[in-house]
């Protein structure tokens, strides 16, 4: 209504979505322009039945060189400790840790229950700081306990250094990780400090299905981890794709579209040819 002074409070009454994936597509087409523009949004219901969730194999790779000692250490390790806390019943997981060698909680990934968790994070506990940074032997000794199967298989992979240790160069190290990963696990990155080698890192992740995040010094790693991991830790869905009728897209970003998990949203943009209504 018009020229009306509101009497009563106004009340707007909405329903939610019973849909478990909401897609949204926002388009624009210019006046007398045959290409328009749109934006994709895509968001698992907030609060999803527990079998909506995809089962996930998660081997986190922790940085324990020598540069890591102190204070970043303690909230590593914290930060590690949170991860193994919300893991899922009945997920599988292991943890790799490397400095100049590489070692690791389990020889193979271990169903998740009270008895492993508590294991695993007296493991932790145990954790000390020393040597050098063996980034290639770490992920593909973590990369040769994927499966391949049904299940949501990720690497978390942590460092604050550049490969000091082992195989050194960029390129080698993108190839041999290429090569372990047959099952084509997602690897998210997270580099701690100034060190790190943000172009190896970048394309790790990039090339894996993954993102990199970075924790800048004086930064609270445990926050920042604990925060990463809770986006990354419950898969909705897995292998995206997207088909248009009507409508040819173009230009568009991500060219690949990422996973989705609860409480995050896949969002992307590009051109779009409208071939029909």
């Amino acid at each position: 209504d018009e020229g009306v002074t509101p009497s009563e409070d106004f009340v707007l009454y909405y329903t939610l979505s019973r849909d478990e994936v909401g897609i949204d597509l926002l388009t624009y087409f210019p006046p007398d322009v045959a290409a328009g523009y749109y934006m994709l949004l895509v968001a698992p219901e907030a609060v999803p039945s527990t079998d909506q969730v995809i089962p996930k194999r998660m081997i986190m790779v922790f940085d324990r060189s020598g540069s890591m000692v102190g204070e970043k250490m303690d909230q590593a390790r914290e930060a590690l400790k949170f991860a193994v806390g919300h893991l899922s019943e009945g997920d599988e997981f292991n943890i790799v840790d490397y400095s100049t060698t590489v070692s690791s909680f389990a020889d193979e990934v271990v169903t998740v229950t009270e008895e492993t968790r508590q294991e695993a994070l007296e493991y932790i506990d145990a954790i000390e700081a020393i040597g050098g940074t063996n980034i290639h032997d770490a992920l593909v000794r973590a990369l040769d306990m994927m499966h391949g199967d049904e299940r949501a298989e990720m690497v978390v992979f942590m460092t604050d250094g550049k490969p000091t240790i082992g195989e050194t160069q960029t390129q080698k190290i993108l190839d041999g990780v290429a090569a372990a990963n047959a099952a084509k696990a997602r690897i998210f990155v997270f580099g701690v400090g100034n060190e790190v080698n943000p172009h190896l890192l970048d394309r790790i992740a990039g090339e894996h299905g993954g993102t990199p995040s970075y924790v800048k010094p004086g930064e609270d790693i445990e926050v920042a981890v604990s925060s990463f991991y809770t986006k990354v830790s419950s898969p909705v869905l897995a292998d995206l794709e997207l088909e248009f009728t009507g409508a040819r897209p173009r230009d568009y970003y991500p060219q690949t579209l990422p996973d989705l998990f609860r409480g995050g949203q896949v969002v992307q943009v590009g051109r779009l040819d409208n071939q029909g209504e």
